[in-house]
């Protein structure tokens, strides 16, 4: 239990400095911009991806293993990713076909 002791030092307030700079760079840089670019729903799907991203990243530059359970799990989430965008995509196909139909003089029901 002692290790777990936070103790007033350089140490401590290196982790606590960079954690804190490191999600205030993430919010402001990535989430906001890409809310101005696509909106909300493409930061929303994209959230789960940086838990992959973090193994995938431990596993390279920190030595960490990669479990199978972590490979398999990254398939299923990028395979919904690219599902979702998938339909976003299709879906604003028919709006864009509808929205030429109206101006080409078509009568709407």
């Amino acid at each position: 239990m002692s290790s777990w002791r936070l103790r007033p030092s350089i140490v401590a307030a290196s982790v606590l400095h960079s954690v804190r700079n490191s999600y205030q760079l993430q919010f402001c840089c990535a989430q906001v911009w890409g809310v101005r670019l696509k909106g909300p729903g493409y930061v929303a799907i994209f959230r789960p991806l940086s838990i992959v991203i973090a193994a995938v990243m431990s596993a390279i530059f920190l030595g960490d293993e990669l479990y199978l359970g972590s490979a398999i799990g990254a398939l299923i989430l990028s395979a919904e990713i690219y599902a979702v965008l998938r339909g976003i995509a299709r879906e604003e196909e028919r709006t864009d076909d509808d929205d030429s139909g109206l101006l080409s003089g078509s009568k709407v029901p």
